[in-house]
């Protein structure tokens, strides 16, 4: 976890915990298939997927690789810890 122990402990809510949730399960998603999952915009979990990395929000560690040709420019994302 972060160095910051004021804010690791804190429980995830909303738009974040449901993001959180759907990658918990180890699984590689793409953007779209998140937002299938959780119903928020694309553009939200995106934004919640760079803050599950840092320390206040638990530096969790979230690993990214290209989904198919590089020309599509589509990425999914796992949570690894």
């Amino acid at each position: 976890m972060g160095d910051n122990a004021q804010h690791d402990n804190q429980p995830l809510k909303g738009q974040m915990k449901r993001v959180y949730d759907a990658l918990k399960g180890g699984l590689w998603l793409t953007l779209p298939e998140l937002h299938a999952l959780t119903n928020d915009p694309i553009s939200s979990i995106s934004a919640q997927v760079r803050l599950l990395r840092k320390p206040e929000f638990g530096s969790h560690a979230i690993k990214k690789r290209r989904r198919g040709a590089s020309e599509r420019g589509l990425y999914e994302y796992r949570l690894s810890d």
